[in-house]
């Protein structure tokens, strides 16, 4: 009879413990990342991306290797700690704190959220996830490394 207690409660912490790990989120601040830029960490083979980020707008830059051709382009953004059902333009550059960087490609009219699922100043590491880029090869996460800081 203790020992069916003992496992019950036992099970009842793991699964508490599996919960709270699935659902760890990481707030990063708007000041943390105005002025830093960014490249995908394993990324050269067919080329390269870098971003970089201002108060009220987020620039991709990609290289292609076998094309050796550049493109840039800047979307705003701004930080959340929810997903949002449509892009609120009145936060960008407003937002100071969020669990995701919500988007919006005014080209294609399209918002993407990526959750920020690691992000360390200090150890020039940030990961993303976005459930989009998700299919046999690719897990749905970007792992990116500083480049350089305080652009401003």
């Amino acid at each position: 009879m203790i020992f069916n207690q003992m496992q019950k409660v036992l099970l009842l912490l793991h699964i508490l413990l599996c919960s709270i790990y699935c659902h760890a989120q990481v707030t990063v601040q708007l000041s943390q990342l105005v002025g830093t830029k960014w490249t995908i960490d394993g990324g050269g083979k067919i080329g390269e991306d870098t971003l970089t980020f201002y108060r009220d707008t987020m620039q991709k830059v990609s290289y292609y290797n076998l094309v050796k051709r550049t493109t840039r382009f800047s979307t705003p953004y701004y930080l959340s700690n929810s997903i949002p059902k449509s892009f609120d333009n009145s936060r960008v550059g407003i937002s100071t704190s969020g669990t995701f960087i919500v988007k919006y490609n005014k080209k294609l009219n399209r918002m993407t959220v990526l959750q920020v699922r690691n992000f360390d100043l200090a150890k020039g590491e940030m990961v993303f996830y976005n459930p989009h880029i998700k299919d046999a090869i690719r897990d749905g996460t970007i792992k990116y490394r500083l480049i350089s800081s305080d652009l401003r």
